[in-house]
């Protein structure tokens, strides 16, 4: 009898050892599948990654003054900073008690100088914004109250003095303007902005926003002095996103048709691409980008019916371009694969901040 129970015992070890190895042969697949793939995925693109351990923090806004710097905020006050090229990061909070403040949107001019907006409440319900300045690159931060809860959007501080946001309230979407550094903002009610965006578009001392009427506003001083770029008009009436490489060149996605210019948007040509739709580059945000007049990418997430009612993600496809925009080369399905949060830092080289890595693209 014992010699036949050791034997049992024998049986079951041995599988419970095979159980186990077929798990971690599964669970180790996936992950190789999810993160390891052949450099040649995307054509012309180089993907590498880097350990990111701070998955609970979804970035509300991402501000990198070059590719050794950088800075991630959450919705909670939870500031992250980089200082080695986003090989690791330093957390702090920019209040005490940050769960009593959700924040929205960040902008740094340099290594030491940056802004971020929040939005505060009190005991009695009543919400108020704040700003909240750094000179020592996050260390202290001082704060300046508003009375108004704005609720701003891709903020941008061109110098310590002059900056713009999107202010995206129940309203809808206005343009909100500074020149004394925060200390008051006000509308620009002459822009008709499209309501269903609360991002702006930089390119360098450059600003655009998304107007109605297929209309697309820019400004060359600092966020003061607009003028409009007419689109050619489309049943659609709506422009779904536009993108310019530099004040001349750029591309327009008006639903029924896409426009490209090289001449600042006085005359459009409609170009062919091979995918439905592509968004406005947004801050943090930027899945679609040129690194000049010929090489640009495309970055796409898919979803599928795989059961159940709604659809799931799957991974992602990466559309890549080497003749401004005319022919396209699509990469296979980067299964369960998603590069999260992209920014890009410089024309050829982003930071894709997702749930347990950080990727770096770089054109090769």
């Amino acid at each position: 009898m014992p010699y036949i129970q050791e034997n049992q015992i024998m049986k079951y070890r041995i599988y419970f050892l095979l159980i186990i190895t077929f798990i971690t042969t599964t669970l180790s697949n996936c992950i190789k599948d999810e993160y390891d793939f052949p450099n040649d995925i995307i054509k012309g693109w180089q993907l590498d990654s880097i350990d990111f351990n701070y998955r609970w923090l979804y970035p509300e806004d991402v501000d990198f003054i070059d590719s050794k710097t950088g800075y991630i905020i959450g919705s909670n006050g939870y500031l992250l900073k980089t200082t080695d090229y986003a090989r690791s990061w330093e957390q702090s909070d920019i209040e005490k008690d940050s769960l009593g403040v959700t924040t929205t949107t960040l902008s740094f001019i340099n290594d030491s100088t940056g802004f971020i907006y929040g939005i505060g409440n009190v005991l009695n319900g009543d919400y108020y914004g704040t700003l909240y300045k750094t000179v020592d690159g996050g260390k202290h931060w001082t704060k300046r109250h508003y009375t108004t809860a704005y609720r701003l959007y891709s903020m941008k501080f061109f110098d310590s003095l002059y900056a713009t946001a999107i202010n995206y309230d129940n309203s809808g979407a206005h343009l909100m303007r500074t020149s004394d550094g925060g200390e008051s903002w006000w509308a620009d009610n002459n822009l008709e902005l499209n309501q269903s965006f609360k991002g702006l578009f930089y390119l360098g001392g450059l600003s655009y926003a998304t107007g109605t009427n297929q209309r697309i506003y820019k400004s060359t001083y600092k966020g003061f002095s607009w003028s409009t770029i007419n689109i050619p008009k489309t049943p659609a009436n709506f422009i779904r996103g536009f993108y310019f490489i530099d004040e001349k060149t750029g591309f327009v996605d008006c639903v029924d048709k896409k426009f490209k210019t090289t001449d600042g948007g006085n005359t459009w040509q409609e170009i062919k691409f091979p995918f439905k739709f592509f968004s406005t580059p947004s801050q943090p945000f930027e899945d679609f980008h040129f690194c000049n007049y010929k090489y640009g990418i495309w970055i796409v997430d898919t979803s599928a019916y795989i059961g159940g009612d709604f659809p799931s993600f799957i991974g992602t496809y990466v559309y890549t371009t080497a003749d401004g925009g005319r022919n396209w080369t699509k990469s296979d399905l980067l299964k369960r694969f998603g590069f999260g949060t992209i920014n890009f830092v410089t024309n050829d080289f982003a930071y894709c901040i997702s749930n347990y890595k950080i990727y770096t693209l770089k054109k090769r």
